[in-house]
C-alpha cells in the first residue's frame, strides 16, 4: 500500500490508517501534528489472509488552524520497494532493522532526547516536538566502547549513489559515528566522525559505488561518558 498525505497547520491532530477484518480494526500506522506544507510519501506491507477493508481515520486538533488531506492511495501486489529517503517518522524505521550483534539498539524519539546538555532537542525534518528521530542512549548500563548498529534494507548495485543525511553529535563525551556499506558478509567503512560537533544539525554525504547488491550500516559508539 503507498499513499500520499498532507498534514499541515497549528491544530492538526492525528491520521490513522486501520485494517478492518473479521476481527475488527487493527491499527497499521499512525502520525501526528504538523510535518510541513508539503506532500509526503508513505508506504506499508500488509498480510492479511482473509477479506479485508482499509481505513483512514482523520482526528480534528483543538482548533481550525490545521488540515489533513490525502491523495494517490494505490495498493498493489508484492513487496514494498525500499525507500529512497528515511525521516524515522515511522516504527517500522523504513525497513531499517536493529543488528542483533551489536551491544545495544537505537531508539526512536520526538522532542528532546533524555540527557541533558546532549543531544538534539527536535528532528531536523520538521523541527518539531512532534517529528522523529532515532539516537543512541548513552546512560546506564552502557559502557563506553559499546555499539549500536541500524541496518538498510538491501539495495541493488550501483556505479554510482551519494547517501545524504543528517546527524547531530553534541556532549563532552560523544564518541563516533560510523557508516558502512556490507557484500556478502564483507563491511567497509564509508564514512567516520568522532567527538563533540556542536548543538546542531549537520549534513554528511557518502559516494557508494558497488557491484553487487548491499547495505548500509549505521554504527554509533559510546564515547567516554553519557554527555553525548
Amino acid at each position: 500500500l503507498s499513499f500520499w498525505y498532507h498534514m499541515y497547520g497549528a491544530h492538526v491532530n492525528i491520521l490513522r490508517l486501520k485494517l478492518r477484518g473479521n476481527s475488527g480494526d487493527q491499527l497499521l500506522w499512525q502520525l501526528q501534528g504538523t510535518h510541513g506544507n508539503e506532500w509526503r510519501y508513505a508506504q506499508l506491507r500488509i498480510t492479511e489472509p482473509s477479506t479485508y477493508s482499509l481505513v483512514f481515520e482523520g482526528v480534528r486538533g483543538t482548533s481550525y488552524e490545521g488540515d489533513i488531506a490525502l491523495d494517490d492511495i494505490a495498493l498493489r501486489d508484492g513487496q514494498c520497494p525500499p525507500p529512497d529517503a528515511c525521516d524515522f517518522e515511522q516504527s517500522d524505521l523504513c525497513g531499517y532493522t536493529q543488528d542483533i550483534t551489536d551491544d545495544f539498539d537505537w531508539t526512536q524519539q520526538s522532542g528532546a532526547s533524555s540527557t541533558a546538555n546532549s543531544g538534539p532537542s527536535f528532528d531536523h525534518t520538521y523541527s518539531t516536538d512532534f517529528g522523529k528521530y532515532v539516537y543512541i542512549e548513552t546512560s546506564s548500563p552502557r559502557q563506553p566502547g559499546d555499539s549500536a548498529r541500524l541496518v538498510s534494507p538491501v539495495y541493488p548495485a550501483t556505479l554510482g549513489t551519494c547517501l545524504s543525511f543528517w546527524y547531530h553529535m553534541y556532549g563532552t563525551g560523544t564518541g563516533a559515528l560510523r557508516v558502512r556499506t556490507q557484500i556478502n558478509g564483507v563491511e567497509t567503512v564509508r564514512w567516520v566522525l568522532t567527538g563533540n560537533q556542536g548543538n546542531q544539525w549537520s549534513n554528511g554525504q557518502v559516494s557508494i559505488g558497488e557491484n553487487g547488491n548491499y547495505q548500509v550500516i549505521i554504527e554509533g559508539e559510546i564515547g567516554s561518558s553519557h554527555r553525548s
